[in-house]
């Protein structure tokens, strides 16, 4: 039907435009069953008013693919959550998107702040070296050391911290550089479609993707060298 009026549907089955699908079914099934077996088929609308068995069916069709497209009754208000949802695919993409980003952020975020407590960390222990105990045996200084203090005291400098990812490396140092994971089990830890694998709490193999690139020098790790035979 190109144009159904569904006011004469719910006209004739004595129900308002807002009810819902249960009242409709009923109410078509109770006037089917209590129509006379020998009601003829005329037009759209007869000359009482009512409507012919064939017509009613086909607008009770349209009254129920409306419904299971919009979500509601023809006639029906429509449901607020329902009006602020993205009418496109192009809107789901553009959400999708901007989800993963702030993902992204917050990731960012973590690790900047745990590589700058890991760098605290770091000074707190250099200096705490540095005024050493009374009791403690002053060390000597050393012609051309890196840092030398008032007290003639000789410190080396700190090891820097790594910036990559490395075969071998423990958990704790993995955090400090890529910072905590979206998934983690004893053996795998997940960021997005990139992941790292552990053996023995050691790093032991890697994959990073262009999507979410891991700090590492490769998307795999290098092949480890072939062992050398007993002979060789």
């Amino acid at each position: 039907m190109k144009n159904p009026d569904y006011n004469h549907l719910y006209l004739e089955l004595g129900l308002q435009p807002g009810c819902g699908i249960d009242e409709l079914r009923h109410a078509y099934r109770r006037h089917v069953a209590g129509l006379h077996p020998d009601r003829g088929e005329q037009d759209l609308l007869r000359g009482d008013g009512s409507l012919s068995l064939s017509d009613l069916n086909v607008l009770y069709g349209e009254a129920i693919r409306f419904q299971q497209r919009y979500g509601r009754l023809p006639g029906a208000p429509q449901p607020i959550h329902a009006r602020g949802a993205p009418t496109s695919a192009r809107s789901t993409r553009a959400s999708a998107v901007a989800h993963v980003g702030g993902d992204r952020s917050g990731v960012a975020a973590n690790r900047g702040r745990r590589l700058l407590l890991a760098l605290l960390l770091v000074a707190a222990v250099v200096a705490g070296l540095m005024l050493g105990s009374p009791d403690a045996p002053v060390p000597v200084a050393v012609h051309g050391s890196a840092d030398t203090s008032a007290t003639g005291m000789s410190v080396p400098p700190p090891e820097p911290l790594p910036t990559q990812l490395a075969l071998g490396m423990d958990a704790a140092t993995v955090i400090v550089i890529q910072g905590e994971p979206v998934g983690k089990s004893d053996v795998e830890w997940s960021y997005g479609p990139s992941w790292l694998r552990f053996e023995k709490g050691k790093l032991s193999d890697w994959y990073s993707s262009q999507l979410y690139p891991l700090r590492t020098g490769s998307s795999r790790p290098p092949p480890k060298p072939p062992a050398e035979s007993p002979g060789g």
